[in-house]
């Protein structure tokens, strides 16, 4: 679980770091890939009562926050890429 939480943010951080929006916007689904990564390992700890309901619910709400989140910009940055492609720059 950590393993995912620390890939998470990474990746946003390393996509970010790449100044490039096609990078980004890969290394922000891969983030997304780890948050849901997250989300089943959260969902295996909940079924193994490692965690209380309460807990779980908290949690779970939160990363499908992350994850639209993560989804709302990844499609910022697609039509991005293809306004910057139908003028003829380069986006990498």
């Amino acid at each position: 679980m950590r393993k995912a939480a620390v890939s998470t943010t990474a990746n946003i951080a390393e996509g970010y770091g790449k100044q490039s929006l096609v990078e980004n916007r890969r290394f922000c689904r891969i983030s997304r890939g780890s948050a849901l990564e997250l989300r089943d390992h959260l969902t295996t700890a909940y079924d193994e009562k490692y965690v209380t309901s309460r807990v779980w619910k908290e949690l779970d709400l939160e990363l499908i926050s992350l994850g639209q989140m993560l989804s709302a910009y990844i499609r910022s940055m697609t039509k991005n890429v293809t306004a910057t492609q139908a003028r003829g720059r380069n986006t990498r």
